[in-house]
């Protein structure tokens, strides 16, 4: 899988699609597309999404004192009037 940002797969272009398949495992999802002419492409993700944030002292090497943090969303900075 290319690390571009977008990417463009031209040798798919004008394909028929018979069939696709997604699959949601632990480690990554995959998705298969069949296609009419026998062929087919796949594609796999590995995602990681952390949805909790904590904060912790570290006394002696050890953490402790474990709280939890507050999420705001992010807002884009604006610009003053002039």
């Amino acid at each position: 899988m290319s690390d571009l940002r977008r990417s463009e797969y031209p040798g798919l272009v004008g394909k028929t699609i018979l069939r696709a398949q997604w699959s949601n495992d632990l480690d990554c999802c995959n998705l298969r597309i069949d296609f009419t002419d026998e062929t087919h492409v796949s594609f796999s993700f590995s995602m990681t999404i952390s949805k909790n944030a904590e904060s912790s002292d570290v006394d002696g090497g050890d953490l402790n004192t474990h709280r939890r943090l507050v999420t705001l969303p992010a807002r884009p900075k604006l610009k003053p009037l002039e």
